[in-house]
């Protein structure tokens, strides 16, 4: 719905969507996974149970760090359609 955003269809039934984000930044190309929740609260708890950090709240996600320092965010989308 950004123009920055280009999203990947996936094959029917593939459970996994690609979402680019064009930065705008002269830096080294980035990337991080984002997890679709139906229930971040939850997900974030669950995660944290499995040696997650949390590192930051915004308002339709949250950024964690996992127990080997990779970040990663809990996105407040439907999991089943990733809207």
């Amino acid at each position: 719905s950004r123009p920055e955003f280009h999203v990947i269809q996936p094959p029917a039934g593939l459970p996994l969507r690609i979402l680019l984000q064009r930065i705008g930044e002269d830096r080294p190309v980035f990337a991080h996974p984002d997890l679709a929740c139906a229930d971040i609260t939850a997900t974030r708890a669950r995660h944290e149970g499995y040696g997650a950090v949390f590192v930051a709240e915004f308002g339709h996600w949250t950024v964690m760090r996992d127990p080997t320092g990779g970040v990663y965010c809990l996105t407040g989308r439907d999991p089943g359609t990733g809207l």
